[in-house]
This record gives structure tokens, sequence and C-alpha cells, in this order.
């Protein structure tokens, strides 16, 4: 009987630290996805007319982007994300315009080419 108890002791708490070892795992995971998607906006920040409309989500490498932008920033965007370090792949959720008109995500600033226009004086 007495080995038993022993025995159930033993198995608790290699189940206890199999869970710590597991929790401390998943927040390694959380703290490496934050990481890299702190990363990626900083990356993207001074890249793209409007980076606040951008949304980046990553998990184990691979990274979501999502939101609006115009369709002459996508591939300098994507292949500024694709050369930082940890990620694997990019799905690419992106809203691709020509233009700002009806997309409040996009208003705001100019078209990163559009030519500006000067007041007749």
């Amino acid at each position: 009987m007495l080995r038993w108890i022993f025995f159930g002791l033993g198995v608790g708490t290699l189940l206890l630290l199999y869970a710590a070892a597991t929790e401390r795992r998943n927040n390694f995971k959380l703290n490496s996805n934050q990481e890299l998607s702190r990363k990626i906006r900083s990356a993207i920040r001074n890249l793209i007319a409007n980076p606040g409309s951008i949304t980046v989500r990553s998990r184990d490498g691979v990274v979501s982007l999502s939101g609006p932008i115009f369709k002459s920033e996508v591939i300098r965007l994507i292949e500024r994300v694709r050369s930082i370090p940890g990620v694997k792949e990019i799905e690419n959720r992106l809203e691709i315009h020509e233009s700002a008109e009806g997309v409040p995500g996009l208003q705001g600033r100019k078209h990163p080419f559009e030519e500006p226009h000067h007041a007749l004086t």
C-alpha cells in the first residue's frame, strides 16, 4: 500500500513538472511570436504610407499580413518582411488598392508616388 502511495506521488510530481515545462515553452513561444511581430512592425514603419493599417500576426515563424495597402507597396513590403530573421512563411491577406479613394485605412497620407498638388498663385 505504501509503495502505491509513493508511486502516486511520483507520477503526480512528474505531471506537475511536465505542466510547468509546457507552460514555460508556451510562454517562450508567445514571447517569440510577439517579438517577431514587433520586429516586423518596426521594419515597415517607414517603408509604406500607412503602416498602422497593416495587421501583423506571427506564429512559429508563419507571418500573416492583412489590411489595406497601395498596389505599388506590396512587393516592397513582402520582400522586407521575408528578409527578417525568424520569418519562415508569409500569409498574404493584404487588401490591395490602386488609390485611397473609399478606403479609410489609406486616408491621411498620399499615395507614395502621387504628384503633389500645387495651388495656383
